[in-house]
């Protein structure tokens, strides 16, 4: 597992732009959505990156409030199933980051990456764009969900949008 001290040197990503297909919610109705989002699974036709994705486009830290848009990503719209939403993302440049551990240290990498390393390093957070996607590359096996919020370990990729 990567210690929060241990962060190796991030990829630069410049990325098209991105099509979603999942749901809008916060940090308290993840476990629902996924489960929404496992059942119409199915649905969700031209997936182009087969890890689920969270994408986080604001925060208020006073309420300890994220929004999170949760889903996969797609190369095209076809129908669409009902309980299903779109997000477009347009153009932007991110720093592609690691991380492998539970759910409660990646929240702890996330934080020491927007309020540590950020303002350290010689990148400028896009205001403009997402706080930041992430990808889940569960370690599954075929008894296992493939959208999980259990306490096992997980393979994360982090994109912070950068100018």
């Amino acid at each position: 597992m990567n210690s929060i001290n241990e962060i190796v040197k991030p990829k630069l990503i410049e990325q098209e732009g991105l099509t979603i297909v999942g749901l809008k919610g916060n940090q308290s109705n993840l476990t629902e959505h996924s489960e929404i989002i496992e059942k119409l699974l199915p649905e969700i036709k031209n997936i182009i990156i087969p890890f689920y994705c969270h994408v986080v486009w604001s925060i208020n830290h006073e309420l300890n409030l994220y929004e999170i848009f949760q889903g996969f990503v797609v190369s095209k719209i076809q129908s669409l199933h009902e309980e299903l939403e779109v997000l477009k993302i347009n153009h932007t440049k991110y720093l592609s980051f690691e991380h492998t551990g539970e759910t409660d240290t990646l929240i702890k990498f996330l934080e020491y990456l927007h309020w540590e390393w950020l303002p350290k390093s010689t990148y400028k957070h896009n205001q403009n764009s997402f706080t930041q996607i992430q990808f889940t590359k569960s370690h599954k096996t075929e008894k296992d969900k493939l959208i999980s919020h259990e306490k096992r370990t997980h393979n994360w990729e982090i994109w912070l949008p950068i100018n």
